[in-house]
């Protein structure tokens, strides 16, 4: 009897390690979708930025050789 209920309950803890692995596993892909959309999002914003400032840089440089916006 005693011999039963140990596997039985052995059984459930490897059920129960399962499911956490699992969900762990979720965890860590969900957190690395999340970070690599983030630094895709920066990546982004600083392209735009940067991008503004050339245009604005060649737009003074123009200014200044005498041409018209």
């Amino acid at each position: 009897m005693a011999k039963d209920v140990y596997a039985a309950d052995q059984r459930l803890t490897e059920q129960r390690l399962a499911v956490l692995e699992r969900d762990l596993a979720a965890e860590v892909r969900a957190r690395t979708a999340a970070e690599d959309s983030a630094a895709a999002a920066r990546r982004w914003l600083i392209g735009a930025f940067g991008a503004s400032l050339v245009v604005a840089a060649l737009q003074l440089w123009m200014l200044s050789k005498g041409g018209h916006p």
